[in-house]
């Protein structure tokens, strides 16, 4: 259960960042697409990699999984 709420923290913090993109890009002197790009990639790599992720936990615990 721990495991599930760290994700859904991690997630709502990267849509956080969303909201300031006006910002960063300007700061940065880039394109808000590219600031708004970089949170979508993150999100997109966020599910695919739970797959996995979830694989080795249920065959290997959870202890396992995440210490390094």
């Amino acid at each position: 259960m721990s495991l599930v709420a760290s994700l859904i923290s991690s997630n709502f913090i990267m849509m956080t960042f969303s909201t300031v993109s006006g910002l960063i890009a300007e700061i940065y002197d880039i394109k808000i697409a590219l600031v708004n790009s970089c949170v979508t990639i993150f999100l997109i790599a966020a599910i695919i990699m739970q797959i996995p992720s979830v694989y080795f936990i249920e065959k290997f615990g959870l202890s396992n999984s995440v210490s390094t």
